[in-house]
C-alpha cells in the first residue's frame, strides 16, 4: 500500500512539472546577476558577446539565434558552460563559483510563477 501512494504521489510531481514546463514561451531578454545585483540585460534578438566580472574573474556570455549561452568561465569545472543555449522564459545559467546568473524572461509572461501551499 505505501508503495502505491508514493508512485501516485511521484506521478503527480512528475505529471505537474511536465505540464508547467510545457508552459514555457521562448523569452526576448536575458538579465544576468553578479549575487543579488542586476548587472545586464540582454536583448535575444540583437546577437552579441558581453562580458562580466564575476568573483573569480571574466564570465563571457553569447547571444545568438534567440538563445543565451555561457560561453567561458574562470570556474574549474565548467558547467555553465556545458549546460549550453537557453531560450524559454524562466530558464537559468548559474555559475556558482563566479557568482555569475543569467535568466531568460519574456515581456509578454503572463501567468503564475509559483504556488505555495
Amino acid at each position: 500500500m505505501g508503495d502505491l501512494i508514493l508512485i501516485l504521489i511521484l506521478g503527480l510531481v512528475s505529471g505537474s512539472l511536465l505540464f508547467a514546463a510545457s508552459e514555457s514561451k521562448p523569452g526576448d531578454s536575458a538579465i544576468v546577476w553578479l549575487d543579488d545585483t542586476k548587472k545586464l540585460t540582454l536583448d535575444l534578438e540583437k546577437n552579441g558577446r558581453y562580458s562580466i566580472d564575476g568573483v573569480l574573474g571574466e564570465t563571457v556570455i553569447v547571444v545568438e539565434e534567440k538563445g543565451v549561452r555561457i560561453e567561458s568561465s574562470p570556474c574549474t569545472n565548467h558547467i555553465c558552460v556545458k549546460m549550453g543555449s537557453i531560450h524559454l522564459s524562466g530558464q537559468m545559467l548559474i555559475c556558482v563559483p563566479n557568482h555569475v546568473t543569467v535568466r531568460v524572461q519574456s515581456s509578454s509572461q503572463v501567468g503564475v510563477d509559483g504556488v505555495t501551499g
